[in-house]
């Protein structure tokens, strides 16, 4: 069994029949160094840099959009003291919580409406969804010719 002064950091010493207990490591001595501890890392933060309306791709209508912008932080101690980097833009819509690329504000809504408008399969008549390169039902690859 070990001695419990030995378990809470001290050495026993026998020296002559006797025993003494002394500390490990001198605390008060002027050659020993503290040890310190710093915690550092990285953070990033997302800021709202404006607002406005848009026509959502996602919500097919107008909705409103906050425009936000992600950085990157220095953290000391957990506390974010200054921006590293700038890691990117978006748009979040308010009614379906959609986030876009902040260019599709300027695109003209007859623009997405086409974009985003499903596209009929001339081989099997299927309804499929634009972002498709094929045909859902008869698999057919997307030519620019066989889609209407």
């Amino acid at each position: 069994m070990i001695d419990p002064a030995i378990r809470l950091g001290y050495k026993v010493q026998d020296s002559s029949g006797c025993c003494t207990i002394r500390p490990i490591i001198n605390l008060c001595s002027p050659t020993r160094k503290p040890n310190i501890m710093i915690i550092w890392g990285s953070t990033s933060k997302d800021k709202v840099l404006g607002e406005g309306t848009f026509f959502c791709p996602s919500c097919r209508g107008n909705a409103n959009f906050d425009h936000h912008r992600v950085s990157q932080y220095f953290t000391l101690y957990f506390i974010p003291l200054f921006q590293t980097s700038n890691l990117g833009e978006y748009i979040e819509c308010h009614s379906c919580s959609g986030q876009f690329d902040p260019a599709v504000t300027e695109i003209p809504r007859d623009q997405i409406e086409a974009l985003i408008q499903p596209c009929d399969c001339a081989n099997c008549g299927n309804s499929n969804p634009s972002e498709y390169s094929e045909c859902l039902s008869c698999k057919m690859i997307k030519p620019d010719q066989v889609f209407d």
